[in-house]
């Protein structure tokens, strides 16, 4: 007696079907993790760059104070109450947040956008600018006089 053709289709129809729904699977599941892995990446940026914004309004903040409550009679910028002098680049920077990496580099500028050196006179300070550096992202924080 001949075997039944039918029956040994089915069974490899069976076998089609089953490596499809497996190769799907996989499909979808490969998916699901890259858009995790993409949502996780710009969570990261995300807060890195907010931490950086929150480092420069500090630095700018902490400027503020010190110019508001400088005791210096000579006036002089590099002689404002602060951690050290200034850079080279004329700019004064403010570690902050208890050493976690972020750091806020001050610069100053006069009523024509000309950056002020350390030499110059709190009384010239028109514009401060605050850029807060954590880890690769940078964020900025420009404040002016009236």
């Amino acid at each position: 007696m001949l075997p039944n053709k039918t029956k040994w289709n089915k069974r490899g129809s069976v076998l089609v079907f089953t490596l499809f729904i497996m190769m799907l699977s996989l499909i979808v599941g490969m998916s699901v993790i890259n858009v995790t892995s993409i949502d996780r990446k710009s969570s990261f940026a995300t807060t890195r760059s907010v931490f950086a914004f929150q480092v420069a309004d500090y630095g700018l903040e902490w400027m503020l104070q010190r110019i508001k409550f400088n005791t210096d009679p000579s006036g002089i910028i590099n002689n404002i109450t602060f951690f050290g002098s200034c850079n080279a680049d004329n700019e004064k920077e403010v570690n902050t947040f208890g050493g976690s990496g972020g750091v806020a580099v001050v610069t100053f500028y006069d009523s024509d956008d000309n950056q002020l050196t350390c030499n110059d006179q709190v009384s010239d300070i028109k514009t401060i600018k605050s850029v807060g550096k954590y880890r690769e992202t940078s964020r900025a924080v420009r404040m002016t006089f009236p």
